[in-house]
């Protein structure tokens, strides 16, 4: 192979025999030939024949080898030179620039560090395509047996890829399997049966949806082979016949990592779905459509549920059920179907966050229930949403709010309220003392006029000013946070454009909105809280 010095001369049956000097561009030098040695197609071919032992590295993405790098610098140098002196020359040949911009792409593709990355880093990168466990709202995750997605696909990227995704049991962890939309098939349990060996001891992820009526052999099968490593299942959400889960009945006692479980069984009553996951120790996040959780499972930290009932035939709970760890209370009612009222019988000390949505508005007295918890737990409040309630007298919901001056996020969902009074009781001024001087979120979903909820209009001068006294008077160093977030959305009239800019000035400024400026929703929106 010829070597290429500081200057050269390019002659082909193209160019004829005219010599044509050229500075030398690879070093900068900028020095003049005396002497020339001709760059032909020989040359070039010499280069493209070096380039051609390497075809196996350039299709893949395998790392070089120590030897295999270092021919692979001096290929690549010995390209960058040839382009240069071709670049300098005042007739260009396309096929041979091209050639060697390929030769030039392979090369420096075949040095990226990323193919010499550690393997922790790899396991890392690896680690950010396996999809979270999908909580309440969350869409369904991808399901595990569809090839098109990881960590199948990474299986053939390349020979180190493949060997460090075999060995990496975290990917295979995530399980998510979809028998309410697809068929299973025999190749489908047998890529069940392969993450489950390549998983190893780590810990599942495991997203299961069943159809009803259940009558597949498919389906069964799948559930029982799950069930079969119930001792590894860390984060759990069933979708499935309920004689799938008077099944699981095998796995109790056997659940010693279980933290989040979510159940939900078709075609019987709700009532005994908690029955089998009542003995985890680990349990602290559950949500039911019904069951009463909090006087079986006493370590649970966050509770999803609809109703809080009691199973038929067992006692009434005590006249105070002490909760001392339960943070996060999600329920669509504060009421039951048997006389005994857990909202005037729960007691929770460590109750952060509140959400009490109901089906449909009810009366007032769903706040002096929520007073009564409040009061009686003695707990610090960070979260309050309150859906589909009446909240026409300001006087409870002011009682509510001073009982809660920790209070850092204030949701209101439809139900009949009062929003001018609402508003103004937010409003922060001199001549009243200020409730929940730590709010900073406020989120009024206001929802349109109708026969059932006929108040939903409100002067949208008393909300800018609402909004502008909770960021301002933290700006003047009162003891008020600075409001952080704004969502409005169904808005039943729009906001003059006036206040609008008013709305835009305090974004600019950093306060996060989300508004919305028509009286129907259209599609989704995003939601800042």
């Amino acid at each position: 192979m010829p070597v290429f010095t500081s200057s050269t001369i390019l002659e082909t049956p193209l160019y004829g025999q005219n010599h044509i000097e050229a500075r030398d561009h690879a070093n900068g030098r900028g020095l003049r030939a005396t002497h020339a040695h001709v760059l032909g197609p020989q040359e070039l071919s010499a280069l493209e024949s070096r380039a051609s032992s390497f075809d196996q590295l350039f299709n893949t993405n395998n790392p070089p080898t120590d030897l295999e790098r270092e021919e692979l610098r001096r290929l690549l140098h010995d390209v960058k030179r040839a382009l240069s002196i071709l670049k300098a020359m005042a007739i260009q040949e396309p096929y041979y620039i091209m050639l060697l911009k390929a030769i030039r792409s392979k090369c420096t593709s075949a040095l990226s560090a990323l193919r010499r990355l550690p393997t922790e880093v790899i396991s890392e990168i690896f680690s950010h395509n396996i999809p979270h466990h999908p909580r309440g709202s969350d869409p369904p995750p991808r399901p595990t047996f569809d090839t098109a997605h990881a960590p199948w696909t990474l299986l053939m990227v390349s020979r180190r890829w493949r060997t460090i995704v075999w060995n990496y049991q975290r990917i295979w962890s995530f399980i998510s399997i979809d028998v309410l939309h697809n068929a299973i098939l025999t190749s489908e349990i047998l890529k069940l049966r392969f993450c489950l060996q390549r998983s190893g001891g780590h810990d599942f992820s495991i997203y299961f949806q069943d159809g009803y009526p259940q009558t597949l052999l498919g389906r069964i099968k799948i559930f029982r082979i799950l069930m079969a490593h119930s001792r590894r299942w860390r984060y759990v959400t069933l979708f499935t016949h309920f004689e799938n889960l008077e099944k699981a009945v095998r796995v109790r006692e056997n659940l010693p990592r279980l933290r989040y479980l979510r159940l939900c069984g078709y075609g019987a009553p709700q009532n005994r779905i908690i029955d089998a996951f009542e003995v985890a120790p680990e349990l602290r996040e559950v949500c039911l459509d019904t069951a009463d959780p909090l006087t079986r499972v006493p370590q649970l930290e966050s509770c999803d549920i609809q109703l809080l009932i009691q199973r038929p035939g067992t006692k009434p709970p005590p006249l105070v059920l002490h909760h001392s760890k339960l943070r996060r209370l999600h329920t669509a009612a504060l009421y039951q179907s048997v006389p005994n009222d857990h909202a005037t019988v729960l007691s929770l000390p460590a109750l952060e966050e509140l959400c009490v949505n109901n089906i449909t508005p009810r009366s007032t007295s769903d706040l002096n229930r929520i007073l009564i918890l409040i009061d009686r737990s003695s707990c610090s409040l960070r979260s309050l949403t309150i859906a589909s309630t009446i909240i026409m007298d300001p006087v409870p919901m002011r009682i509510l709010l001073h009982r809660c001056p920790g209070l850092e996020r204030l949701k209101i969902v439809h139900g009949l309220v009062n929003w001018e009074k609402m508003i103004d009781l937010l409003t922060i001024t001199d001549s009243k003392s200020c409730v929940v001087p730590k709010l900073k979120k406020i989120t009024f979903i206001f929802g349109c006029s109708s026969a059932t909820n006929p108040y939903p209009n409100f002067d949208p001068s008393s909300l800018i000013r609402m909004v502008e006294s909770r960021w301002y008077k933290a700006a003047m160093g009162r003891q008020v946070a600075r409001l952080e977030s704004l969502t409005l959305r169904e808005l039943p009239q729009r906001i003059p454009e006036h206040l609008m800019e008013r709305i835009q000035y305090l974004k600019v400024r950093g306060l996060k909105v989300a508004i919305d400026e028509v009286r129907t929703v259209l599609g989704e929106r995003e939601d800042l809280d």
